[in-house]
């Protein structure tokens, strides 16, 4: 009787702790409407303020890194962008460097001179936010967490495509804040069984008021 009750005990002390170890917040499957809403406007909310976005894009091949690229634009509302990048594939590592300044485009390729540039490659680039045409394997989800200290959703979109002899999967996440700004973005693409990641790319956004972007000294 002395052991039956001291196991009763057990188990109660055991349920009682489950029942204070849940999670922060339970994450909310969406509908393809519900997540694009959730994710949509924060992008073009985001390029209204000055900015800069570092990023890391690695490529792996049989789960051993081949490339890696890493970027860091900045924008600046009253006018100018700059934009790095560094590829670094094996022993090769390639660097471009662009300063757009009063629609000037100035260029600098690993190391080299400065060059004045006609084509403007900012007018292009656009921020990740929602998806168009979904695969047909495919669940939306949102989860509320802190990132670094400031109060977020996690927006996820997961897509299972089948390529035949094979399954590959696509992982989508945006952190957006309660000021509805954009803040992480993360990528990672691969095959799903076994699971084998061969994309892997990070994002993060800082709101800089004081981000400067002048024309290259000459």
């Amino acid at each position: 009787m002395k052991c039956k009750n001291s196991l009763l005990v057990t188990l109660a002390v055991v349920i009682i702790a489950l029942s204070f170890h849940e999670t922060p917040a339970q994450r909310k499957l969406l509908t393809l409407s519900e997540y694009s809403e959730g994710t949509l406007p924060p992008p073009a909310k985001s390029q209204e303020l000055t900015r800069r976005n570092k990023g890391i894009e690695e490529t792996f091949v049989g789960g051993v890194l081949m490339k890696t690229v890493e970027t860091i634009s900045e924008s600046v509302i009253s006018g100018g962008n700059r934009f790095y990048s560094k590829t670094t594939e094996g022993d090769k590592i390639t660097e471009i460097d662009k300063i757009n300044v009063n629609d000037v485009m100035y260029i600098r390729e690993n190391g080299k001179a400065w060059r004045k540039e006609s084509d403007n490659p900012f007018g292009r680039l656009v921020m990740g936010g929602g998806l168009s045409s979904p695969p047909p394997g495919k669940q939306y989800s949102v989860e509320s967490v802190f990132l670094n200290g400031i109060s977020t959703q996690i927006f996820e979109a997961f897509f299972v495509l089948d390529k035949g002899k094979e399954l590959t999967f696509q992982e989508v996440r945006m952190w957006v804040g309660q000021d509805g700004l954009v803040y992480r973005q993360e990528l990672v693409e691969g095959k799903l069984f076994p699971r084998t990641e061969t994309l892997r790319s990070v994002s993060t956004y800082d709101y800089d008021p004081n981000i400067k972007v002048e024309a290259p000294m000459k």
